[in-house]
C-alpha cells in the first residue's frame, strides 16, 4: 500500500487543522501542531511533505518559524505555505522574504488548497529529480575525472620508464606508481643480467621474497584476496590492499596495473638487449685490440727476423774480410822474417804463435753465429700471430 504524503499544520488554531484534515485526508496525512517551538522539534523528526503555516501565533510568528526551517539543513527544502488572515502585500513579501514558497489567505478556499498543495509537491519532486540527477552528474563527472587521473599515472609511469637505464630504477617508479593508487606493493624482476626484489619500504622479508618467487609462476593475473599478482615477461607486481569494497575501482585497477607490469617487462627487456649490446661490443673492442696487438707484435717479429738475417749476414762478411787481412798480415811478416836474422826455429815458432793467435781471432765470430743461430731458433719456435 502506498503511503500518503504527510501534510504538517502549524496553527494555533485547532479548528482550522481539524477542518483540513477533514478535507484534504484522503490526499494526505495530515497532523498538526498549536505550539509552533515544539512544531520545530517535531518537523525535523517527521519531515514532512509539506507545511502549512499561520502567520499570527504565541510565542513565535510563523515568519520566524520559516526561517528557522529553512536555516536548517534537514528542514530547509520542505516547502512551505502561509496561511493567514493578513493579506497585505506587505504581508505577502514578508513571507516569502522568510522563504515561504507559497501564500493563502484564510478564510481558506480548499479546492484552491488543493490545487496549490499538488503544485507544491509536483514542484518538490521536480526539484528533487533535478537534485538527483545533478548528484548523478557530478559523481559521473567525479569517476570521469578519477579515471582521467588514474589513467594519467600509467601515461605518466610509460614516459618515466623508458629513461630507466638499469632494474633499480625500474623497480622504483613501479613502487611509486602503486604509491601514486594508495597501494602497497612489492616487485621482483628477472632477466640474464641478474634479478631484483624490492618494496616501497626497501628489502623484502625472506617470506615476502619466497611469495613473490611462487606467485611468479601462477599465471599473468593472480587474485588473492586482498593480494593480487600482476606477471609479465621477467616482471612480477604484488599489491597487498586492493580496494575490495569498490568493485568499480578494483576492475579500472587491475586493467591499470597489468598494463603498467607489462610495460616495465618491455623496458625490462630492453635493458636485457642493451646489456647484451655492451657485452658484445666490449668483446669486439677487445678483440680489435688483439688484433691490432697481434699486427704490432707480427710488425716487431718481421723486423728481429729482418734484423737477424742482417746481423747474420755482417758477421759472415766481417768474418770474411778478418780471416783476409789475417791471412795477408801473416803473409807480409813471414816474408820479413829473412830480414830480421831469425834462425829456423825462432821463424817457425814465431809464425806458429801468429797462426795461433789469428785462429783465436777468428773464433770470436763463431760465438757470434752461434748466438745468431739460437734466436733464430726461438724465432722459428715462437707461435705465429694469426693472419
Amino acid at each position: 500500500m502506498q503511503t500518503k504524503p504527510l501534510l504538517y499544520v502549524i496553527d494555533d488554531d485547532s479548528l482550522t487543522a481539524q477542518m483540513i484534515e477533514d478535507v484534504l485526508g484522503e490526499q494526505y496525512e495530515v497532523r498538526s501542531c498549536l505550539n509552533p517551538l515544539q512544531a520545530l522539534q517535531q518537523v525535523v523528526e517527521l519531515k514532512p511533505q509539506l507545511i502549512l503555516l499561520d502567520i499570527s501565533m504565541p510565542e513565535m510568528d510563523g515568519y520566524e518559524v520559516c526561517r528557522q526551517l529553512k536555516a536548517d539543513f534537514d528542514t530547509q527544502d520542505i516547502p512551505v505555505m502561509f496561511l493567514s488572515g493578513l493579506t497585505t502585500l506587505e504581508d505577502r513579501m514578508a513571507a516569502y522574504d522568510a522563504g515561504g514558497e507559497d501564500f493563502m489567505a484564510k478564510p481558506l478556499e480548499f479546492a484552491l488548497l488543493g490545487a496549490k498543495l499538488e503544485a507544491l509537491s509536483r514542484h518538490r519532486q521536480q526539484r528533487e529529480a533535478l537534485a538527483q540527477q545533478a548528484s548523478y552528474a557530478t559523481a559521473t563527472a567525479m569517476t570521469a575525472m578519477s579515471n582521467a587521473a588514474e589513467m594519467g599515472q600509467v601515461v605518466q609511469f610509460a614516459r618515466k620508464v623508458m629513461l630507466c637505464g638499469d632494474m633499480t630504477c625500474l623497480a622504483k617508479e613501479l613502487l611509486e606508481v602503486a604509491d601514486s593508487y594508495g597501494l602497497s606493493a612489492a616487485v621482483a624482476l628477472r632477466n640474464q643480467s641478474g634479478a631484483l626484489e624490492m618494496n616501497q619500504q626497501g628489502e623484502l622479508s625472506a617470506m615476502e621474497s619466497g611469495v613473490l618467487q611462487l606467485i611468479a609462476t601462477c599465471g599473468r593475473i593472480v587474485a588473492m584476496g586482498q593480494r593480487a599478482a600482476f606477471n609479465y615477461g621477467g616482471v612480477t607486481l604484488m599489491v597487498r590492499n586492493m580496494p575490495l569494497d569498490d568493485e568499480e575501482r578494483l576492475g579500472r585497477l587491475r586493467d591499470y596495473l597489468a598494463a603498467i607490469a607489462e610495460l616495465a617487462a618491455a623496458r625490462l627487456d630492453t635493458l636485457a638487449l642493451a646489456d647484451l649490446a655492451e657485452s658484445r661490443g666490449a668483446m669486439l673492442a677487445l678483440q680489435q685490440q688483439v688484433v691490432a696487438r697481434e699486427a704490432s707484435l707480427r710488425k716487431v717479429l718481421n723486423s728481429v727476423q729482418a734484423c737477424v738475417t742482417s746481423m747474420e749476414q755482417q758477421r759472415r762478411d766481417d768474418r770474411f774480410l778478418a780471416t783476409a787481412l789475417l791471412e795477408s798480415m801473416l803473409g807480409d811478416l813471414e816474408r820479413e822474417f829473412i830480414h830480421l836474422g831469425l834462425t829456423d826455429s825462432q821463424e817457425a815458432k814465431l809464425s806458429m804463435v801468429l797462426r795461433s793467435a789469428s785462429d783465436r781471432i777468428l773464433s770470436l765470430y763463431g760465438g757470434d753465429f752461434q748466438a745468431l743461430e739460437s734466436l733464430k731458433q726461438v724465432l722459428t719456435d715462437m707461435p705465429q700471430p694469426a693472419n
